[in-house]
């Protein structure tokens, strides 16, 4: 039985208010009741109309599926449950209901292991669902199971809640050894599939980012917690394509020509938000996206191949062109 937000709050209320064993209500002050909560509820000038109140009752009167079968009995003014002990809340879930929560928990399975997602392994087994019940999924996202670092999530999404420091141990690529800082968390991002951590790390003052797959413990730390009070998030990578923010450079515009066969994907799925087209013939299509070029730009262009070119800026282009030279010299 699909139920709008209305309709259930009042069949929940309508419901709390049957439940009190301790109360008897007349049919005309539960209509007010109702409709008095119903008008604050959602900010209405009126709540609901006599009809609207019967009908209500009505429907929660019947069995599944269009209802939820209540004992609602009408008698000398008086509305009551036959059943003092009768609750919709408690109630079992209908077949339908199951196959709802199913698909649902399928989707959701996609965030297993992350921060205030815990609740999914306790619904499951009072519904009787394991994780073998959940493989036959309707949707599939695109996710890493084996991604190093995950386990780290719940942990840091807790630091940054109650603003802790943190001593990282870290290992870069590029680095043989292990160094150890005081981080500041402030935010957790997901971006290609790969975990990143931004926050303060003592001595350096720009914000900076940790992977998640290259850290090898945290711990506590006794340094005092730097809370961040001038980026906004919500507009900090609007710039920039992943999560490589180049402190100090400016936004370009980056013109690319792309193939006529490859254009579609690019259209129907932007580089960017401020992609722009600016011509488009038989052959090819030349595009502009405003960005300050980073190397997941650089990135994103090397995976399309011969199907895009960069026109403009002269700097990035001539940048690219020595990647694909040192490329082309590793195959002669």
């Amino acid at each position: 039985m699909p139920i709008n937000k209305n309709a259930s709050y009042r069949y929940r209320l309508i419901d709390s208010c049957l439940s009190q064993k301790y109360k008897k209500w007349k049919y005309k002050d539960l209509l007010a009741h109702v409709s008095e909560k119903v008008a604050e509820e959602f900010d209405i000038e009126k709540g609901i109309s006599k009809r609207q109140f019967d009908y209500d009752i009505q429907l929660m009167r019947k069995d599944a599926p269009q209802g939820f079968g209540a004992p609602i009995v009408r008698m000398n003014e008086e509305i009551y449950y036959e059943d003092p002990n009768f609750s919709i809340l408690n109630q079992p879930l209908r077949e339908d209901e199951k196959a709802q929560l199913y698909e649902a928990l399928g989707v959701l399975s996609r965030f297993e292991g992350m921060p205030q997602f815990e609740w999914m392994e306790d619904i499951r087994t009072k519904l009787g669902l394991g994780l073998e019940s959940l493989k036959a999924e309707l949707v599939q996202f695109e996710s890493n199971p084996y991604l190093e670092g995950r386990e780290y999530l719940s942990l840091l999404f807790e630091h940054i809640r109650q603003k802790n420091t943190i001593e990282i141990s870290y290992q870069s690529f590029r680095s043989e050894s292990v160094e150890s800082f005081p981080f500041s968390p402030y935010l957790l991002k997901e971006y290609n599939n790969r975990w990143f951590l931004f926050g303060h790390r003592e001595g350096i003052d720009i914000l900076y980012n940790v992977p998640l797959d290259r850290i090898k413990k945290i711990t506590n730390s006794d340094y005092p917690y730097i809370e961040n009070k001038t980026l906004d998030f919500s507009k900090y990578f609007e710039d920039v394509i992943g999560v490589s923010v180049m402190q100090g450079k400016a936004i370009e515009k980056v013109v690319l020509c792309v193939s006529a066969q490859h254009y579609p994907y690019i259209k129907t799925k932007p580089l960017h938000g401020s992609q722009k087209e600016i011509e488009v013939n038989q052959t090819t299509a030349t595009i502009s996206i405003e960005v300050i070029p980073n190397f997941e730009l650089e990135k994103k262009i090397f995976a399309m191949g011969d199907d895009v070119e960069i026109l403009k800026p002269a700097w990035f282009r001539e940048k690219v062109k020595n990647r694909i030279e040192i490329l082309w010299g590793k195959y002669l």
